[in-house]
């Protein structure tokens, strides 16, 4: 069967039942077992089919035991857990608020601010904003502020690229991996596009906000109580059911300043401190860098803001095990396995030559490149939900592509950066998404609604990311 109509025909009968909220892990697996059976039917590789196929089963098991993914983002989500445990993540968001309930002109920026900060440290949207929202939601509707504005900027800030700052973010990890860059090296060529785009976005939600919240004073009181009726389920066992059982505020009355510092340890650690400190030899093979290196590095960074977060709060200290794995387990059930399921697919794809189809095409035509890295994984994390599941798969695609014969490695950090920020913009311009649902919960709205609000300033910021990537080719 000819490979291009038949990956087109597999790629539309997934994109199907994602239309219809199957689960995107089951979709991208059976996909990808799809197309390793379409390889094993080539001509080329008669005599052994059987081996053609049975890469399917190998990237399986190398997904779910790949350092690369497993313990940066599994020991992340796990330090995470224990901050949420001691009130660490508690006490930096209300250090972060305290200035914002002063300056009520700086509520919604800064607002923003607050979760795109908190999401940098908290590599997990959800996660971040289930700690910033209980906090951040009351004050902004004591100040006046609506409650969709505060569902619409929360969600805006927490999901729209914090995490890119953070080296265990998936992104930053498989573009560097493509690369050959190290962490902190994509996170400084991805940081002005990121803060471009996402300024943008802030800027346009500033004014749209403003302008929605004049036109909300003259409401009639059936219109001001609509923002309330409307609490959404959210489904059992779900990354935003389990966040939001444990979502509402924590009373600080007095700001713990070294509990709120802890959060950003491992971030300090691995972007400052690294860099002056010598890596034992364990780390190092004989003659060259070992595959363990970066990833025990991240695992040690959060290990270390764990035991600073037992040290905060020593009468939670014979919870500490507990709460890490407790998230290290739950991150594996819905992180991983999508990232697995992800990584299968483009293994397939790249199995059947597609990519070496279409390379020399786009690589004549660097703005069709550069517009496929907005609107693919864009798309792909709208329809998703996730951005941990689509981003790896278009990066794998499309990265080796921009870095062509030649290792352009500008270009591909240029590329890698772009569809990172835009695979974050489109998950948060899902309505299925669980972070969208999760602010939708905390703010008493819909999803939809939350998503409407902020969809322009997303956009915009988008295409300023194309024009920015563009001008620097």
């Amino acid at each position: 069967m000819p490979v291009i109509p038949a990956t087109i025909l597999v790629v539309v009968v997934g994109g199907y039942f994602l239309f219809r909220r199957t689960d995107v892990r089951l979709v991208l697996i059976l996909a990808a077992g799809a197309l390793f059976l379409l390889r094993a039917t080539q001509p080329e590789v008669a005599g052994a089919r059987w081996d053609a196929f049975s890469q399917f089963f190998a990237e399986f098991a190398r997904g779910m035991v790949n350092p690369s993914s497993v313990i940066p983002i599994c020991s992340a989500m796990g330090f995470a857990y224990v901050c949420k445990l001691t009130g660490c993540d508690a006490h930096l968001v209300h250090l972060l608020c305290v200035p914002l309930r002063h300056v009520r002109w700086l509520l919604i920026p800064g607002g923003i601010a607050v979760a795109f900060f908190v999401n940098s440290a908290i590599v997990s949207q959800t996660s971040t904003v289930s700690v910033v929202g209980p906090v951040l939601i009351p004050l902004l509707v004591g100040a006046g502020i609506s409650r969709q504005t505060a569902g619409a900027l929360l969600l805006l800030g927490g999901s729209m690229g914090g995490e890119l700052l953070n080296p265990a973010a998936i992104e930053v990890r498989t573009t560097a991996e493509l690369t050959g860059a190290d962490y902190n090296g994509v996170i400084g060529h991805l940081l002005p596009y990121n803060m471009l785009a996402s300024g943008t976005a802030l800027l346009v939600f500033w004014f749209m906000a403003l302008r929605y919240e004049r036109r909300l004073a003259t409401a009639s009181p059936d219109q001001l109580a609509s923002q309330e009726d409307a609490q959404f389920a959210v489904a059992p066992g779900s990354i935003a059911a389990t966040m939001a059982s444990g979502a509402d505020a924590q009373h600080i009355e007095r700001v713990n300043l070294f509990k709120a510092i802890v959060p950003l340890i491992p971030i300090i650690l691995l972007v400052v401190v690294k860099r002056w400190v010598r890596l034992p030899d364990v780390y190092w093979p004989v003659g060259t860098k070992a595959v363990i290196t970066e990833q025990a590095t991240i695992g040690a960074a959060m290990l270390i803001g764990v035991v600073c977060a037992a040290v905060s709060s020593p009468r939670r200290t014979s919870h500490i095990a507990s709460a890490f794995f407790e998230g290290a387990g739950f991150t594996y059930s819905h992180v991983i396995s999508v990232i697995t399921a992800a990584t299968m697919f483009a293994e397939a794809i790249s199995a059947n030559g597609i990519i070496r189809m279409v390379a020399p095409s786009v690589e004549r035509a660097p703005h069709l490149l550069t517009a496929a890295s907005v609107i693919v994984p864009w798309l792909m994390a709208t329809v998703t939900g996730t951005a941990v599941g689509t981003a790896p798969l278009v990066l794998k695609i499309l990265v080796p592509i921009a870095l062509g014969p030649s290792l352009n490695h500008a270009d591909g950090l240029r590329i890698g950066a772009v569809n990172s920020i835009a695979a974050q913009f489109g998950r948060t311009s899902s309505p299925v998404a669980p972070v969208v649902i999760m602010c939708a919960t905390l703010a008493r709205s819909r999803p939809l609604t939350l998503v409407k609000r902020i969809v322009i300033p997303l956009v915009a910021g988008g295409v300023v990311l194309f024009v920015a990537a563009i001008a620097r080719h």
